[in-house]
């Protein structure tokens, strides 16, 4: 049986107009076996900024079977203030098509 590993990635994103951004790529495995599918999470949030050229990652050496986009906002107000928060998600399905390690 093949086995592909996969690094997960956790980077900060430098704040672009934004008060606080975090961006946030996961996998649910570490390895998977040839033929097998798996998802893979890519998470950014933002306050008071939107995301407008964001660009998958380059997934060479996998099938892309399906991709889901998401987005949620949260406000709230009050106390003399307000705080308005975007989140941006987008799950993939992944199914390797040759064996290795991939970062």
């Amino acid at each position: 049986m093949a086995v592909v590993l996969l690094a997960v990635a956790v980077i900060p994103a430098p704040p672009a107009r934004a008060q606080n951004a975090t961006f946030v790529a996961k996998s649910d495995r570490t390895q998977v076996p040839l033929g097998d599918s798996f998802l893979y999470d890519v998470t950014l949030s933002l306050s008071g900024a939107e995301a407008s050229a964001y660009r998958p990652p380059d997934f060479k050496g996998f099938r892309v079977l399906g991709e889901h986009p998401s987005q949620s906002t949260q406000i709230q107000m009050g106390g003399g203030g307000s705080f308005m928060q975007t989140v941006y998600s987008w799950r993939y399905e992944l199914q390797p098509i040759e064996k290795g390690t991939f970062a």
